[in-house]
């Protein structure tokens, strides 16, 4: 009790609280047995007869509260709204309420794009891409130097975290064999949102499955939605501003060099938002939220405008039932589709498709007895990451009968296709119980004892319907014949055939001779040319399921000023065959007694997920290479290749990787805010990274080590106030995030080649490493310095604005150069050794960005009214540093989201 007291002051609400009674004496129980409705002013009672409840009470007391109760005291609530982040509280918890969400500018609604303003978080610079300004997918963060997939995604307590290969973020959508990942199975876009819960440390023991922080997001509540409300919501290329950055060093001997100069993007943003809630009577109530966001992408491939498609929607029904046989029992049904349809740039018959979100049913119920609470809830949930693409991948030699190519200095080529369908998909089952019993006396001590059972299931499966096939190495000759080759190979064709040419120019045909040259080439109606060489991705039907189980412990006492959360977390990693054990203690000292200046510490221990994507991983096929030769002047069969053997991945004898958290803070509330000063240092051990590889029975076996390691230190100052009709919340940070780039050493030839880039140091070094490597040597989520100011005012009843200013200090990181390099160029007819991208260590400078938001109201009556809205990013139209170096491209400047919306209350 004297927990909930301590919150609600913090975040300056009165409430009346009401809880089930115990130790008051039988009458009292039995009033409250039939009179049920009475406990709503229980509460209120025992303030009145000046006693605590929970306490054993005198029959004098006991006989004031019933007499209260018979009195039928009316209970007033009165709801205020939380703005402040956070309290002077144990955790590392920061909780953006309602008000706080409507209020920030929210680009395309994604709840993690809106978390970048907190401590400790960072997103990713790629966001910031021209390329990335039309898409909707939600953006990547890091929590505390954990990786985007790091992060453990809740929706009302329960999992978002998607198996399906979350770390393949960083994958182009043209990738072979794998599909472009997220770490959420399903996007939230705010509009569907009560509140969202995030922490960085001391992260309650109920939370499990990660290694970096806490995003849990809470839907609305059936009776606190709206009526009714509508929004809409629109962001065009026209209103937006560009900069062309040009990077390209140029020699002297290159100054006419032509260059590819980019054209300007072309699209538009829609997104729609409805909520409505109905109460039906006092026990039962409904509520439906729509969003829909959709975006049109003009860009163009071999010369013409095409236009492609993303769309992202949310789509939520929610039914509650209260003070029938449970105190709460909710059903709530979700469905986030997300789709992006695709086009690979200059190449003939590409366009694709891929899908993602998913849907998810959950149950919940909760009840308060004599002696705990409980809380209960069942989801079933299911998600996929799916693409739609033609089977066969072919870049023909840019001649005649394959002709739709586009100019380059090297030879150009005439590429079609695609790399077929695949389909990952993830289904969930998960039961969750929550138990929290009354205050216990014991040792002295006043003890809040909780504990939970957690089971999850999850099934994965991965399928390619139909064999995939990459071609590579085309050879032209004019005297191939195919046979049946069809598809991979053109034969040479004439309009007129040879000797007849021949006749016409004399009886003798001489290509040596310039006339006869010509006449021949314009004789051809299709060049000869096969590919030599294929990597064939065969048919894949893979199912793997776990079943997972975890159990936690948690008890919170206080000795005096001195508050301690002692938690215990038992997991079990079914892939691994482990049990885990995580300890976690948080403490705070209240260091004057008065509720104001907390001493907060912690020692706490997070496992990461149950690393279900890698059972996946290792059970997939790798590619087969082949090769055909030509014999008499017809290509033969195709061959598998002996030099370049199919790949698989070995997960055996690994632990699961963890991090090992320290913190020491100080939260103190200062002129009517709370400030906070946070050191928090972590050490990860055991992460998953490339070992030793082996070949056997034709195979070469990637071997997946324990040996890699990553250390946190980070450094907070917050302070959040409000203050009149103004609220201020101001963060800086500074942050060291090391890691061992061991995986980053693995000999080439151990290297899948559809994995393989080079790492350029000048003058003229080039490495080839694995691409997986690189994310032990980007520091793309480890900005040193950071700071952020959010300011939001309510200038009148109907105007009102927010303004938010990030920083980000300089760092350096591995990055792409937007160039492609292959050892042996080859010539006209041999097209030598495949080239792979090229990235390079580089800093990135200090940057600033100023995003903005006004509304207006207007009143149509009492309850109903009209927003309009404009929000601006990057209001003072800085560089985003986004073009690299020795390359071309456009940066993002200012740009804009207009709305409109109405609401009846």
């Amino acid at each position: 009790m004297k927990t909930i007291q301590r919150h609600l002051a913090n975040i300056g609400l009165l409430m009346i609280i009401t809880l089930p009674a115990y130790g008051q004496g039988d009458d009292i129980k039995n009033y409250l047995a039939q009179n049920p409705r009475a406990k709503d002013s229980l509460a209120v009672c025992h303030k009145i007869s000046n006693v605590e409840q929970g306490s054993v009470l005198t029959l004098a007391q006991q006989q004031n509260v019933l007499t209260c109760l018979k009195k039928k005291v009316e209970t007033i609530t009165v709801v205020g709204r939380q703005w402040l982040p956070q309290e002077v509280e144990v955790t590392g918890q920061y909780t953006l309420s309602r008000d706080f969400l409507d209020r920030s500018a929210i680009g395309n609604g994604n709840i993690t794009d809106m978390l970048t303003i907190l401590p400790g978080i960072q997103g990713s610079e790629d966001s910031e891409g021209v390329e990335q300004q039309a898409e909707l997918k939600s953006k990547l963060i890091s929590i505390s130097g954990g990786r985007p997939s790091d992060t453990g995604f809740f929706i009302d307590g329960m999992s978002n975290n998607s198996a399906i290969n979350p770390d393949a973020t960083s994958l182009s959508v043209n990738s072979i064999d794998e599909i472009q990942g997220h770490p959420q199975q399903t996007f939230v876009n705010q509009a569907v949102v009560g509140q969202v819960k995030v922490f960085d440390s001391n992260i309650p023991v109920e939370y499990g499955g990660f290694s970096g922080g806490v995003v849990d997001v809470v839907l609305r509540d059936e009776r606190e939605s709206p009526s009714f409300r509508f929004d809409y919501r629109t962001s065009r290329s026209e209103f937006n501003e560009y900069r062309l950055i040009d990077n390209i060093v140029r020699q002297q001997a290159e100054e006419e060099q032509i260059i590819d100069i980019p054209i300007e993007p072309d699209f538009k943003k829609t997104n729609l938002n409805m909520v409505a809630s109905q109460v039906l009577d006092e026990h039962h109530s409904i509520s439906m939220a729509l969003s829909r966001t959709e975006s049109k992408i003009t860009t163009v491939s071999l010369l013409k405008p095409v236009v492609t498609s993303r769309e992202s929607a949310n789509y939520s029904l929610g039914y509650s039932m209260r003070n029938l046989w449970l105190d709460k029992l909710s059903l709530r049904i979700n469905h986030s589709p997300y789709q992006g349809n695709h086009i690979r740039k200059d190449v003939l018959n590409s366009d694709f498709s891929i899908k993602g979100g998913g849907t998810f049913a959950s149950l919940r119920a909760n009840h308060s007895w004599s002696l705990f609470d409980w809380n209960a809830s069942l989801r079933y949930g299911e998600s996929d990451n799916s693409r739609r693409a033609p089977q066969y991948y072919l870049p023909w030699f840019r001649a005649k009968g394959k002709e739709w190519g586009i100019d380059s200095i090297a030879r150009p080529l005439s590429k079609e296709g695609g790399y077929g369908d695949l389909d990952k998909e993830q289904k969930t089952l998960s039961l969750t119980q929550k138990f929290l019993l009354n205050d216990i006396e014991w040792l002295g001590l006043i003890h809040e004892l909780s504990f939970g059972l957690n089971y999850d299931r999850r099934e994965l499966t991965r399928q390619r319907p139909n064999a995939a096939i990459d071609y590579s190495m085309p050879l032209e000759d004019g005297s191939i014949k195919c046979g049946d080759a069809t598809l991979d190979c053109i034969e040479q064709t004439y309009q007129v055939p040879l000797d007849e040419l021949a006749q016409q120019l004399g009886g003798v045909l001489d290509l040596r001779n310039p006339e006869h040259f010509k006449r021949y080439q314009d004789n051809i109606i299709t060049r000869g040319q096969f590919f030599r060489s294929r990597r064939v991705y065969p048919l894949e039907d893979i199912n793997v399921t776990t079943n997972n189980f975890n159990a936690w412990l948690q008890d919170r006492v206080e000795l005096g000023a001195l508050r301690l959360t002692l938690g215990l977390k038992l997991d079990r990693n079914q892939f691994l065959k482990q049990w885990n054990i995580a300890p976690r203690l948080h403490g705070g000292l209240d260091l004057f007694g008065d509720e104001e200046s907390l001493l907060v510490f912690g020692v706490s221990r997070y496992y990461a997920n149950d690393m279900m994507s890698y059972k996946l991983k290792e059970a997939k096929r790798g590619y087969v290479t082949q090769y055909r030769p030509v014999y008499n002047g017809i290509v033969q069969p195709w061959t598998n290749s002996l030099q370049e053997l199919p790949y698989r991945y070995l997960y055996e004898n690994l632990s699961t990787p963890f991090s090992d958290e320290l913190t020491l803070g100080l939260k103190q509330k200062l002129f009517g805010g709370v400030l906070s000063l946070t050191a928090v240092h972590r050490d990860s051990k055991d992460k998953v990274v490339r070992g030793d590889s082996y070949v056997r029975d034709g195979y070469t076996y990637i071997v997946q080590s324990n040996n890699g390691e990553a250390t946190h230190k980070r450094l907070s100052l917050s302070y959040s106030i409000a203050f009149e009709n103004h609220q201020l919340m101001f963060n800086t940070s500074k942050t060291e995030n090391t890691s061992n780039g061991e995986s980053s050493e693995l000999p080439a030839e151990v290297i899948p080649s559809d994995e393989r880039v080079y790492i350029y140091t000048p003058p003229n070094t080039y490495k080839l490493v694995s691409q997986s490597s690189l994310t032990q040597l980007q520091d793309n989520f480890s900005r040193p310095i950071t700071a952020n100011l959010s300011l939001s005012s309510q200038w009148t009843k109907n105007l009102r604005s927010s303004l938010s200013v990030s920083y980000r200090g300089r760092y350096e990181s591995m990055e792409y150069t937007g160039l492609d390099y292959t050892a042996n160029l080859g010539s006209i007819t041999e097209p030598g050794e495949e080239a792979y991208p090229v990235f390079q260590q580089t800093r990135k400078p200090a940057t600033t960005r100023v995003n903005g938001k006004v509304s207006y109201d207007y009143d149509i009556s009492a309850k109903q009214s009209l927003r309009l809205s404009l929000e601006v990013a990057n209001l003072l139209n800085k560089r985003t540093y986004q073009v690299g170096l020795n390359q071309i491209g456009l940066e993002t400047g200012r740009s804009f989201w207009l709305g409109l919306s109405y609401n009846y209350d």
